[in-house]
């Protein structure tokens, strides 16, 4: 799924209106009717006050326009009016000209708005949408504050008023704190930045109709990922006379001294992933562990006891190098004069990265076919500390072009990002894979991916999708409290069900 900018989906709405063709008043009226479908899905309306707070533009039309809908529904809300009506848009006059035949109580200004919201269950914020370009000031800021004071469930129409659609606010700025924000068509560029999960609460997404010629004819570098997408994986399809080498083998590259489970875990991921082998280079420390818990698994031990120091293979199609490998300079030695030599699809994570954070001369070393697997911190160590999260997707476009690497930026929504400069927000996962070792699973998944076949882009997105597929399978039985990474594992086999 493409993210549009604010400025193409004004664009969409007039390619919509002119091509469809559709009056733009009927094309706002569509919009409300799908805004109140699931408004009423979240909350019983009948006899209940709802406040609705409408700004002069289309946004406030449909303020408007759903205020009717709802008098029609039984609910009693009650609408105010904040701006100078004289400059309204033309579709905003029309609604409130329909509006003034259901009776329905509308104001002009905030004067009785504290008194009115203290009455009701819901706010309704349909103040600003898309447009919206600076900081909001004077009555609008106070107004924003107001219903942010008033403890009331707030519920926002395509955008919470005061957001900014593609950037970031800055700190300082005054922005509605919606619980819903049912938005128009598509979720926004802004609404997948953990700054503003305050002001956006849950996302809901609903269809208004805009003309799909427009959507599939515009660019964008900023997509969602869909189970569609990732359907038709070859991974997912196997014939009859396959054997384990046709499915590729995997060289896993992980656990110092102490943390023999960051490789298990992502053993066992590979493993659940389809790889045909796996073979595990680990401290010698840690091979007695491996051997027991890794069965399927081919054990290479270290000549050192306690951490890697020498990675040389020539037979595996794929690496995966870094969890709990350590970052002492031994292990760093191996890292650089492998990165060297190899010329294999590969994922770093974790140590590896810090290694590279460490000695900036490894970013120039990277294979055609490689992925990085940073969470925030970890992305910051090579790059430089970043303002906020908006930045730090900047620099990782940049960095992924530089050194030609797809990079896989962890977090709620995990932003992965090819060398041409698109980023792919995920759409699976929750908040209960924040939980140490989900990220040794991922590298696992990531480095199967790649010895099947795959490229560093389809499996990085595949893998992260895959990834937290499972994780929400997880968290369904398990909840996300309780949901730790071996869980991730554990419904892995149910996810591929699902996506085979």
């Amino acid at each position: 799924m493409k993210i549009l900018s604010a400025t193409q989906i004004k664009e969409a709405d007039a390619f919509t209106i002119a091509n469809e063709p559709i009056a733009s008043i009927d094309l706002m009226e569509r919009a409300a009717s799908a805004f109140t479908d699931k408004f009423l899905e979240l909350f019983d309306v009948y006899d209940k006050p709802i406040t609705i707070i409408c700004g002069i533009g289309n946004n406030g039309g449909d303020g408007l326009a759903i205020a009717r809908l709802l008098h029609f529904l039984r609910a009693k809300p009650s609408v105010f009016i904040i701006g100078d009506k004289l400059k309204a848009t033309e579709d905003f006059n029309k609604n409130y000209e329909r509006l003034e035949a259901t009776q329905v109580p509308m104001f002009l200004g905030n004067e009785k708005l504290q008194l009115d919201i203290n009455k009701s269950e819901i706010v309704i914020d349909a103040l600003f949408g898309i447009g919206l370009s600076r900081k909001l000031e004077n009555v609008y800021k106070e107004v924003v504050e107001c219903i942010n004071q008033s403890g009331k469930t707030v519920v926002s129409v395509d955008m919470p008023s005061g957001l900014f659609c593609d950037v970031l606010n800055k700190e300082n700025d005054t922005i509605i704190c919606a619980a819903h924000t049912i938005t128009f068509q598509q979720p926004k560029l802004s609404f997948l930045f953990p700054e503003n999960e305050m002001f956006c609460g849950n996302v809901h997404t609903v269809n208004i109709g805009l003309n799909k010629r427009f959507y599939s004819e515009t660019n964008s570098d900023y997509f969602i990922s869909e189970k569609a997408e990732f359907l038709s994986a070859k991974v997912f399809h196997r014939n009859r006379f396959s054997h384990k080498g046709t499915f590729g083998h995997l060289l896993l590259v992980a656990g110092s001294k102490g943390k023999a489970g960051a490789a298990v875990l992502s053993a066992k991921s590979a493993l659940r992933s389809g790889v045909g082998l796996l073979s595990i280079l680990s401290a010698a420390a840690n091979i007695p562990v491996l051997q027991t818990v890794v069965n399927e698994a081919m054990c290479l031990e270290d000549e050192a006891q306690n951490f890697i120091t020498k990675i040389e293979a020539e037979f595996p199609d794929a690496f995966a190098i870094g969890p709990g490998i350590d970052t002492n300079e031994n292990t760093a030695d191996a890292l650089l004069l492998f990165l060297k030599q190899n010329e294999k699809p590969l994922v770093l994570d974790a140590d590896a990265l810090n290694i590279l954070a460490q000695q900036k001369e490894f970013k120039n070393l990277f294979p055609k076919e490689c992925v990085i697997t940073p969470h925030p911190k970890e992305f910051d160590r090579l790059t430089g500390k970043s303002n906020n999260s908006f930045e730090r997707l900047q620099k990782a476009r940049a960095f992924s072009k530089e050194h030609k690497v797809v990079v896989v930026l962890k977090g709620a929504h995990t932003a992965v990002v090819e060398p041409s400069g698109n980023v792919y927000f995920n759409s699976t996962g929750n908040a209960g894979m924040a939980t140490a070792g989900s990220g040794d699973v991922l590298t696992g998944i990531v480095g199967s991916f790649l010895a099947q076949g795959l490229s560093a882009l389809e499996a990085a997105r595949l893998a992260v999708f895959l990834h937290g597929l499972a994780g929400d399978f997880a968290a369904k039985e398990k909840t996300e409290m309780a949901l730790i990474a071996g869980d991730i594992i554990e419904f892995l086999p149910q996810a591929i069900k699902e996506m085979s």
